[in-house]
């Protein structure tokens, strides 16, 4: 005996096409076993739970290939899984999801060193550049603020002419410019020695030919 299987109409439930693999999402057909097993018994849990109550039973095995053939072939499921089957693909959404993630953060720091990494070798380059000759330094200053790049900055050996007032004790002038002399080398800046840094004197400024590259 022959027993028809009437399949009911699904177009009114809201459908979602659960989770695959990343070999069946390209288009592959290869799954894992274990998932494909867990899609077919949420598939045919729905069957059994959907199936209209007044229409004679089929056999279970038959609700069991339906559920393989529609698995199978890639039809869209109603998303009502068992809560077994949800806790599992939710399991696999989150860890995938966390994956996702992890790999965002480390391509967003890998996205930062390369900038700063570039940054720094312009900077370099341009340095070596008016080293060279080839650029100067006020125009290449300019251009690396346009890209928010620290400025090059050249070393100079300056000479001040500054006063000194030291107050020592001594028996003539002789050894009184001995002993002030002696103070101001020693570096014993204290009750004894006054610098005047309101009338310091601009000797002479010198570059030395290094950047701080």
């Amino acid at each position: 005996m022959t027993t028809a299987i009437a399949i009911p109409d699904t177009s009114t439930i809201p459908t979602a096409n659960l989770p695959m693999t990343v070999a069946a999402a390209t288009g592959t057909t290869t799954d894992t076993g274990a998932h494909r097993e867990l899609r077919i018994e949420a598939v045919h849990h729905l069957l059994t739970t959907a199936w209209p109550h007044g229409a004679q039973q089929p056999h279970p095995s038959a609700l069991r290939t339906i559920a393989t053939i529609l698995i199978d072939n890639g039809t869209p499921i109603p998303a009502v899984p068992t809560v077994r089957a949800a806790g599992h693909l939710l399991t696999e959404a989150l860890t995938a999801t966390r994956a996702a993630h992890a790999r965002a953060v480390t391509d967003h720091t890998a996205a930062d060193n390369a900038w700063y990494d570039f940054r720094d070798d312009v900077r370099r380059r341009a340095a070596r550049a008016v080293d060279a000759g080839h650029i100067c330094l006020d125009g290449t200053n300019a251009a690396l603020r346009e890209f928010d790049i620290d400025e090059l900055r050249q070393e100079y050996r300056v000479e001040l002419s500054v006063t000194v007032y030291v107050t020592v004790t001594a028996s003539d002038e002789d050894d009184a410019y001995d002993l002030a002399e002696d103070e101001v080398r020693n570096g014993l800046y204290g009750d004894g020695v006054d610098i005047d840094t309101c009338d310091i004197g601009h000797v002479s400024a010198e570059a030395t030919g290094d950047l701080d590259d």
